[in-house]
């Protein structure tokens, strides 16, 4: 309302009004376009802020109530919410505006020029958390896995206002690690709906987790020889393949074990033994990692093998160690003649004290051989008893050989050896004996005679022992030797008067008085005529060879230049001078004790004649050749001579 004077209106916004009629008055009814504003919400009760010149609240509008106000054309008006309307676990969020507005700025900022009607829409939220449980600050790595992304440890729990309806895929991981070496957390369940879930509501999804413990079982010492079972655990057993055997336990975990105290091996003679275990004794209660370590020593074994006596030393031992081996005795009886007795050790053992080996180095199974030698007793006995004692009685290993020669004895000649009653043959002096068994060996004598040797010899030689009378006793071979003089050769023996060889050296048995003889004769020898010869080509010569001495009857071989000649055998040969020149011509006679002799050499000479000249005699005697120079210097003259008449009567006869 308006008039000339605004004091004189009471109330100028209100429908009605009072004027004071003190003079002529004009009032006037002023009217303003205005919009109609329309705020409604769309889930969820807010507040809308009407701000006139930015200061006031105009009014709200909620869920239920819409807020409708009048505004001047041209009012700016602010429309804003407040914080969404949430508890802890669901809430309205604001998304857009709608109607006669759009965006989601806040404040919303109107200027009426218009009616509008404006919704503010929301849509529902709910709250939902990933978390753990049973994990603590040594977690590594992945923890759970939701919409593909990884979460560790430190992000959890981990929470999100999720629209409704919306989708949710998650893993956690069945094993999750630790910073701890031999610690882990094993997944137990998820509390929570299972993967994947769609948001109705407020959701808390769990991974429980327990603390797990590595607990290993070990051994040292063993090898791959190391065969069975080498600890138990908790009713499992576990060979030498199957270590190390480690497995994760629940923390509080009660674990019974035992490891074996001796294992077996592959290889004869060798074993492991259990020297002590490292780590808590067995039953514990898993607390925290645990590594229990079996510790074995390399044993091996000692055998000690012996036919007599009885063995000690045998037995395990640690490798390396020293061992010994031993016998109670070295030497054992029987009582029978046969005995034995302890030579040495042998296979991985030395040394001949039977009481204690040498050193044995335990770095391997072992064997100590006692080797004994068997031995028989030998008795030497002589019959008759008393008359020489034989060295020779003993023990002998078994097989040894034993060479045993029975002396002689004065008076006594030895007949034989017996060896347990078998005669050895009559007059072995020495036999052996093969111990093989106990044995008594018997030299048997016997009352011998004696007897006398004569020695005689013939003119031409002597003998060894010179020619006497000897004794000797009966059996005595007695051995003789002739020795002829120069020219003579030992033509035969005589025996009591029959023939009894012709070998220089003789042996007689002195079983009766014997006489021996030695018979010389001369040596054979032999001479030719003519001693020598000259003769003309075609002229022969005979020769006559006259041997002497020896032994009729007589052969013969002669000789032409040093070789003999085929077929001239008998006492003469004649020699034909087929060409001239000089021959040596020779023979050799054997008689028939085989002595051989050669005779002179005769010279043969044997010329060409001259033809037609004088002919001169020839001599076929030594004494008609010429026997000196001077002899020589005359015949050469007279030869000088013919040979000149000779060549006068040929020219001659060319001339007629």
């Amino acid at each position: 309302w308006t008039t000339g004077d605004m004091s004189e209106i009471s109330d100028p916004y209100s429908a009605s009004t009072t004027v004071l009629m003190d003079k002529a008055k004009t009032v006037t009814a002023n009217y303003e376009t205005q919009y109609k504003l329309t705020v409604r919400t769309n889930g969820l009760e807010t507040y809308v802020t009407n701000v006139y010149n930015g200061t006031d609240v105009l009014g709200t509008a909620t869920d239920a109530t819409p807020y409708t106000g009048w505004f001047d054309e041209g009012a700016i008006i602010y429309l804003n919410i407040d914080s969404p309307i949430t508890d802890s676990s669901e809430r309205k969020v604001f998304t857009e505006w709608s109607g006669d507005a759009t965006g989601t700025d806040r404040p919303l900022t109107l200027t009426m020029d218009s009616a509008k009607d404006i919704t503010a829409n929301y849509k529902t939220q709910y709250f939902i958390v990933f978390t753990q449980s049973g994990l603590d600050d040594t977690a590594t790595g992945t923890v759970v896995t939701i919409n593909s992304a990884d979460y560790e440890f430190t992000d959890l729990p981990y929470s999100i206002w999720a629209d409704e309806g919306s989708t949710f895929t998650y893993s956690y991981q069945d094993i999750v690690l630790s910073s701890t070496a031999g610690k882990r957390f094993k997944l137990v369940g998820v509390s929570g709906p299972t993967s994947p879930f769609t948001v109705t509501g407020p959701i808390t999804v769990t991974g429980n987790y327990k603390i797990q413990y590595q607990v290993t079982f070990d051994q040292t010492g063993l090898d791959p020889s190391a065969t069975g079972t080498v600890v138990t655990v908790n009713g499992t057993p576990l060979d030498y393949g199957s270590l190390p055997f480690s497995q994760w336990l629940d923390e509080g975990t009660t674990v019974t074990y035992s490891y074996e105290s001796i294992v077996s091996s592959t290889t004869q003679g060798k074993r492991f033994s259990l020297s002590d275990i490292t780590g808590p004794a067995s039953p514990f209660i898993v607390d925290g990692p645990k590594t229990i370590i079996g510790n074995y020593l390399t044993q091996y074994y000692l055998t000690v093998t012996s036919p007599f006596g009885t063995p000690s030393g045998e037995g395990w031992y640690d490798a390396g160690a020293t061992a010994y081996a031993g016998l109670d005795t070295g030497l054992i009886d029987h009582g029978n003649g046969t005995r034995r007795i302890f030579v040495n050790w042998s296979g991985d053992a030395s040394g001949t004290n039977y009481a204690q080996s040498d050193p044995i180095t335990m770095n391997a199974p072992k064997e100590a051989i006692a080797n004994w030698q068997t031995q028989y007793y030998l008795t030497v006995q002589v019959d008759p008893s008393g008359i020489t004692t034989i060295p020779g009685e003993g023990w002998y290993n078994k097989s040894e050989t034993v060479m045993l020669t029975a002396p002689d004895v004065a008076g006594y000649q030895f007949d034989y050896w017996d060896i347990d009653g078998t005669s050895q043959g009559t007059g072995v002096s020495t036999i052996t004996v093969q111990m093989n068994a106990p044995h008594t060996a018997t030299a048997h004598y016997k009352e011998i005679t004696k007897y006398t040797l004569t020695i005689t010899a013939t003119t031409g030689g002597t003998t060894s022992p010179t020619p006497g009378t000897y004794t000797y006793d009966e059996g005595t071979i007695v051995s003789v030797t002739a020795i002829p003089e120069e020219g003579y050769f030992l033509d035969h023996w005589e025996l009591d008067g029959s023939y009894y060889g012709t070998d220089l050296t003789v042996e007689v048995t002195m079983n009766a008085d014997h006489e021996l003889k030695a018979i010389f004769s001369p040596t054979v020898k032999v001479s030719i005529t003519p001693p020598s010869a000259t003769i003309n080509v075609g002229d022969s010569v005979t020769f006559t060879a006259s041997p002497s001495g020896g032994k009729p009857p007589y052969s013969y071989q002669w000789y032409l230049n040093g070789n003999p000649i085929p077929g001239a055998n008998s006492s003469t040969w004649t020699f034909t001078g087929t060409k001239s020149g000089i021959y040596y011509i020779y023979v050799v006679v054997t008689d028939s004790a085989r002595n051989e002799a050669q005779s002179s050499t005769a010279k043969v000479t044997v010329r060409t004649p001259i033809v037609g000249g004088p002919v001169f005699p020839i001599s076929t005697s030594d004494s008609e050749l010429p026997s000196s120079s001077y002899d020589v210097f005359l015949t050469f003259p007279l030869v000088f001579l013919a040979m000149t008449f000779y060549l006068i009567i040929r020219r001659r006869k060319r001339r007629n």
